[in-house]
């Protein structure tokens, strides 16, 4: 990078104003009653007949054209509002797994979300749902380039962020035990840093290079942890810094490291953690929103299964242009390339 552009965003970090976030989105650890919005019986219904409209075709193949209704289309506004300029999170519930089968619940998803953008491909295989649960068969996993991942395994998943504004987990079902769902907000957490420690602001905003993907690419540049484009906008992968600074021969910044440490210190204190029921959708504002996930365990009669979707809205907010996101979604997109080539 040349001075002048250093120098440029070094200015444009320090200029962020050390002021509190003020807005619904700075909650802290809210109920999950505070987050569901309950299916009215016109929207259940509505969403039935789509169903039955679109059935001969491939639940991926749906249009948002296809899947329209004016109960739909108000949902999505009140969903669209609440991620925007509200809590930054709904919990849609009240489709019942005796009506549904896991296939219409699938459709009933993909057709939210594409009313919602544009679902985007979240693997080299072009998945644009994918099915969050434990490698059904290890010896022979469905993406060998997924195994080990924390959507194909049991384990815990620490605070992280995903790519794309929405991001969404429907439940088909649930684990015998555990699987709960973590969410925190940003804003809290960037609150909590300017009452107690702005002095570690600046090493979040500077932020640190990530190593990305299987063949561990480097970002060109720093990438922040938090940044301001349109409101704050967080990107929170700890490992593939710790990564970075393993491939560089270095250690993270002392800065950074205590940053680190005071900011999962913070998600903790303001999550919240919830199970999801079968047929409930989880919808949250990706930028503004961290989330993770408590270790499962599955039994004969439960198989904890998850659709995940990544949607990117017709006018997107805007991500930092050294966001390490950038990365990550043009080495997804080459290798899915690659892949149809071969």
């Amino acid at each position: 990078m040349s001075k002048d552009r250093f120098s440029s965003r070094r200015r444009q970090m320090t200029d962020v104003p050390r002021k509190l976030i003020q807005d619904p989105s700075a909650w802290s650890a809210l109920p999950k009653a505070e987050f569901v919005h309950e299916f009215g019986s016109a929207e259940i219904e509505a969403l039935a007949t789509l169903v039955s409209k679109t059935g001969h075709r491939g639940v991926r193949e749906v249009t948002r054209a296809e899947f329209a209704a004016p109960e739909v289309t108000m949902l999505v506004s009140r969903i669209m509002t609440e991620l925007r300029t509200g809590k930054g999170a709904i919990i849609l519930a009240g489709l019942s797994p005796d009506r549904f089968d896991p296939e219409a619940f699938e459709r009933i998803y993909w057709g939210l979300g594409v009313n919602l953008g544009a679902p985007v491909i979240q693997n080299h295989l072009g998945d644009r749902i994918s099915y969050v649960q434990d490698e059904p068969d290890k010896d022979n996993p469905y993406d060998t380039k997924t195994k080990g991942r924390g959507y194909r395994n049991s384990e815990a998943a620490g605070y992280h962020t995903d790519t794309n504004e929405i991001v969404g987990l429907m439940c088909v079902e649930r684990a015998e035990r555990g699987g709960e769902s973590i969410l925190a907000s940003g804003a809290a957490i960037y609150n909590d840093f300017v009452r107690t420690r702005p002095d570690l602001l600046e090493a979040l905003e500077e932020g640190y290079y990530h190593a990305i993907g299987e063949q561990e690419v480097l970002t060109v540049e720093k990438a922040p942890v938090f940044a301001f484009p349109d409101g704050l906008s967080i990107y929170v992968h700890w490992r593939s810094m710790l990564l970075a600074a393993k491939k560089r021969g270095e250690a993270l910044p002392d800065k950074l490291r205590e940053a680190m440490d005071f900011f999962n210190e913070s998600a903790s204190r303001n999550e919240t953690e919830f199970l999801l029921e079968p047929g409930e959708i989880l919808l949250w504002n990706n930028r503004n929103h961290i989330h993770g996930r408590r270790k499962f365990e599955n039994s004969a009669m439960r198989q904890r299964l998850l659709l995940r979707l990544w949607v990117e809205p017709d006018r997107p907010l805007r991500i930092p242009a050294n966001s390490a996101e950038h990365l990550k979604t043009r080495l997804r997109e080459e290798a899915y390339a690659n892949s149809q080539a071969a």
